[in-house]
């Protein structure tokens, strides 16, 4: 049983220095990638130069002092380290990601609109109530992607994304649910 603890204690070190080390690489190599516009706008130089000298630091105590370290030290450390990185990288991705996700909501704002519009008197056996809080929905969602959408794009680069792609495109899938769970209903 000693045995064997001590194996699955070795086996959780291994794998928490192999995950540091494979962060550091990976960051390391998004930040020298020198086609990457996105990570270039979205980082000072000063940005980049804290990222490599934290990377550094934590490769140098990786191979050095780190060396026979816990599974707890190494993750300790790779927290550290993404919370320097990762709204670097963050900033980054949300430059390329944002745009798709602003004209998917435009676009289904839209249609959702001319659906509850139209079902008004389409459809006449739907709630009038819940033709009208898709409309809402739609309204809202629109309003998000054109007013909190611009201002994000406008933003500088390097300020952190006050709106995700993320919860956009969460929000056009709710929009897109409601009026699909609505279209569905079927005349009495």
């Amino acid at each position: 049983a000693a045995d064997a603890a001590a194996d699955a204690t070795a086996a959780a070190n291994a794998a928490a220095k192999n995950e540091l080390e494979a962060y550091v690489i990976d960051a390391r190599g998004r930040l020298d990638d020198e086609g990457d516009e996105a990570l270039k706008a979205a980082a000072t130089a000063d940005d980049r130069g804290a990222l490599h000298a934290a990377l550094t630091d934590a490769e140098d105590w990786l191979y050095g002092e780190g060396e026979g370290e816990t599974a707890a030290a190494f993750s300790a450390r790779l927290a550290t380290l993404r919370g320097a990185a990762e709204p670097v990288f963050l900033r980054a991705r949300e430059r390329a990601d944002l745009p798709p996700a602003l004209t998917a909501a435009t676009a289904a704002a839209a249609s959702a609109t001319a659906d509850a519009k139209a079902w008004k008197k389409a459809r006449p056996w739907l709630p009038a109530k819940e033709v009208a809080g898709l409309g809402k929905k739609a309204a809202a969602l629109a309003t998000l992607a054109t007013k909190d959408g611009a201002a994000q794009i406008r933003a500088p680069p390097t300020a952190p994304p006050k709106l995700l792609s993320a919860d956009v495109l969460t929000a056009v899938a709710e929009l897109e649910a409601e009026r699909e769970r609505l279209a569905a209903v079927s005349a009495p």
